[in-house]
């Protein structure tokens, strides 16, 4: 953006940014500059990606990858994670849990080729405790959570805290 010679902004966004960072990013870019269109774009991070390199969206917020080619970005937010339980679950009674305590359940995680900073961190740590056997690779899906079916980790900013019980990991 060349300050208020842009009369327009493109910003292209995944879904956690979406809820976090992006509303008051918005809000301090259209006070500031009050006469600037945006465009908002939501999309995966490899889209985001190929769509600035291409010019077709000014800036994205993005999940951290490792490279993105000739593009710089910046770390502008870290995201507190909680464990999702249902309130039928025993894990839902202690006032801490550990990773060890997830030895007998089923976890969502994500399965993708190019795994965030935080998917490969999940990864290694469901590695590091023998827990991979324990996990299903299949969609995020707060009706699954909420059924008492399984557990899973996500950004604290995500909906799923309204619907069942949770603890920070």
């Amino acid at each position: 953006m060349a300050g208020k010679a842009a009369r327009r902004i493109a910003i292209g966004t995944v879904y956690p940014a979406t809820i976090g960072v992006l509303p008051s990013f918005l809000s301090r870019i259209g006070r500031k500059y009050p006469d600037i269109r945006m465009h908002i774009e939501s999309g995966t991070t490899d889209d985001i990606i190929r769509h600035i390199e291409a010019g077709r969206i000014n800036l994205g917020f993005i999940r951290p990858v490792e490279n993105i080619g000739s593009l710089r970005f910046f770390a502008i937010a870290h995201e507190r994670y909680l464990l999702a339980v249902s309130k039928q679950s025993p894990l839902s009674l202690k006032s801490e849990i550990e990773l060890a305590d997830l030895g007998s359940e089923k976890i969502i995680s994500f399965s993708r080729q190019n795994l965030s900073y935080s998917e490969r961190y999940f990864a290694e740590k469901f590695e590091e405790h023998d827990l991979t056997d324990n996990v299903a690779y299949i969609l995020v899906d707060e009706r699954i959570v909420a059924a008492a079916r399984r557990l899973t980790d996500f950004p604290a900013s995500g909906r799923v805290g309204r619907i069942a019980g949770t603890r920070e990991l």
